[in-house]
C-alpha cells in the first residue's frame, strides 16, 4: 500500500510568525518614531502579501529596505515560538504511520533557525524543501509537483497542511487533500477557500491520523459549502453546574454507543459514575445524572446567537448534530437557540458521532452533498475525524466562539 504523508508549511502552521511579526513591527515603528500598527491592520496584510508589500501599505512614505534591515535585527530578541503542541502532535502522526516533509517558501537558514526554535532538525523530517529547492515557489502547483515527484509522494493519500489560502489552492490542484491552520483574520484574494480540515493548530488533529492516513477522496477547499452542522455540547452549550464527580485524566469517557437512545445514554452514564464512583449509592447516581442532563444546567456559550447568525447571513443552511437526549431541540430553544434548519440527537438517529451514519443523516435532513457541509465541532474524534471519514468538511473549535481564533475560521466559512 502507497504511503500517506502529512506534509508542512512552517510560518504559523507550526511557527507562531505571525505574533512575532506583529510584535517585531510594534518595535520598528517604535523605533522610527512611526505611529504603531492596529492589530486589525497587521492582520488585514500580514501572510498575504510579501514583506516589502505589507510594509508600504502599512507606510507608504517609509524606506522600505531600513524599515527591512531593523525588522531583521530584531530576531533574536522575538526569537520564534511553536504554534500550539506542535512536538507531541508530530510525535503522534509519526507513531500512526503518517510520514512527514516539509515544503516552504522560506530560506534555507531561516527554516534551521525556526525548526530549531521547536526542538527539532532537518533530520527529523523525511525532507524538507526549502526556497532554494524548488523550481518554482508555492502556491505555484508545479512547486508541489516537484515535490511529490522527488520524494515519492502519491497526493491522492497526502495532505498539505498550510495557513495560506494561496498555498490550499496550489496543493489541491496538486491533487493533496489539505488542512487548514486558520488562525487569524485575514483578507484573501481570489476566490473562497474552504479547507477539508480545519484546525487552530496541529495538536487539533490529535485524534484523526486513522483518518488521514485511510483512502479518502480528498475535497477540493474551491468547492462552495452550503452548509454547516453543530455540536452542541461545549460548542454551542457550557453546563452551568460540571458532573458532580471529577475523573483522573486518563479515566475512560462514556463510549459513543451510550448516546444512541434515552435509555442507553441514562445506562452508560449510571455505569460511568459507578466506576468512577463506588461508594455511591444508585440514588445518589440517579440524583447527579438528573440535575447534570437538566435543561437548566446548560447555557448558550458567550458568541453562539452571533456565530449562528453570520452563518444564516451568508445563506448557509444550518443544522445541529450532536450525541446528546432526544429532548435536544427543546433546550437549544430553552438558551435561545433557535432557527435551525435541523437538530438531530443521536437519540433520534439510533446512532452517534463518530458514525458516518451519524453524518449522512445530516446530510439527508440537509439536502446537500456531503462535501459541501462544514461540522463544527470541539472533538477531534467524534466530529472532525467522524466528519470527514463521511465525506465531509470539519472545523475543530477548541474555544469561546467569541476567541480571535474562531472568529478567523467563521470569516473563511462565510466570506
Amino acid at each position: 500500500m502507497t504511503d500517506s504523508w502529512l506534509v508542512l508549511d512552517v510560518d504559523d502552521t507550526i511557527v507562531d510568525t505571525h505574533s512575532t511579526g506583529f510584535a517585531k513591527c510594534q518595535e520598528v515603528a517604535r523605533l522610527l518614531g512611526l505611529k504603531p500598527l492596529h492589530q486589525s491592520a497587521f492582520d488585514a496584510v500580514y501572510g498575504s502579501k510579501t514583506f516589502d508589500e505589507c510594509v508600504q501599505h502599512w507606510y507608504p512614505t517609509v524606506n522600505v529596505g531600513r524599515y527591512g534591515a531593523i525588522y531583521e535585527r530584531l530576531a533574536d530578541q522575538y526569537p520564534p515560538v511553536p504554534l500550539g503542541s506542535v512536538v507531541s502532535a508530530l510525535n503522534r502522526v509519526a507513531r500512526a504511520g503518517l510520514r512527514i516533509g516539509v515544503l516552504t517558501n522560506g530560506t534555507e537558514q531561516k527554516t534551521v533557525s525556526k525548526l530549531a526554535a521547536l526542538g527539532l532538525k532537518t533530520s527529523d523530517f523525511e525532507f524538507v524543501v526549502y526556497e532554494s529547492l524548488q523550481p518554482t515557489p508555492k502556491p505555484s502547483p508545479l512547486a508541489f509537483n516537484h515535490m511529490a515527484e522527488s520524494y515519492g509522494v502519491d497526493p491522492k493519500r497526502s495532505w498539505y497542511v498550510s495557513d495560506s489560502p494561496a498555498d490550499w489552492n496550489g496543493a489541491a490542484t496538486a491533487g493533496f487533500g489539505v488542512v487548514g491552520i486558520v488562525r487569524w483574520k485575514r483578507r484573501r484574494r481570489g476566490p473562497t477557500q474552504v479547507p477539508q480540515l480545519m484546525l487552530p493548530d496541529l495538536s487539533a488533529a490529535i485524534g484523526c491520523e486513522e483518518v488521514l492516513k485511510s483512502d479518502i477522496p480528498h475535497i477540493s477547499p474551491s468547492e462552495r459549502i452550503h452548509a454547516v452542522t453543530i455540536d452542541a455540547g461545549f460548542t454551542l452549550l457550557d453546563h452551568l453546574k460540571p458532573p458532580a464527580v471529577t475523573a483522573p485524566l486518563d479515566f475512560p469517557i462514556p463510549a459513543a454507543e451510550i448516546w444512541t437512545s434515552d435509555a442507553a445514554i441514562k445506562m452508560g452514564l449510571s455505569d460511568y459514575y459507578r466506576a468512577l464512583a463506588p461508594s455511591w449509592t444508585e440514588e445518589v447516581i440517579s440524583s447527579h445524572i438528573a440535575d447534570y442532563v437538566s435543561h437548566i444546567n446548560w447555557r448558550a456559550r458567550p458568541g453562539a446567537v452571533e456565530f449562528l447568525r453570520r452563518l444564516h447571513s451568508a445563506r448557509l443552511r444550518v443544522g445541529v448534530l450532536s450525541n446528546w437526549q432526544t429532548t435536544l431541540a427543546v433546550l437549544l430553544s430553552e438558551v435561545g437557540l433557535d432557527g435551525f434548519d435541523a437538530v438531530i440527537p443521536s437519540a433520534l438517529l439510533g446512532f452517534a458521532k463518530p458514525d458516518p451514519r451519524a453524518f449522512l443523516a445530516a446530510v439527508n435532513k440537509l439536502d446537500v452533498k456531503p462535501s459541501s457541509i462544514v461540522h463544527v465541532g470541539d472533538d477531534p474524534v467524534r466530529d472532525a475525524a467522524g466528519a470527514i471519514a463521511s465525506g465531509c468538511r470539519a472545523f475543530v473549535v477548541q474555544d469561546q466562539l467569541t476567541s480571535p481564533i474562531v472568529q478567523a475560521g467563521l470569516m473563511v466559512l462565510t466570506r
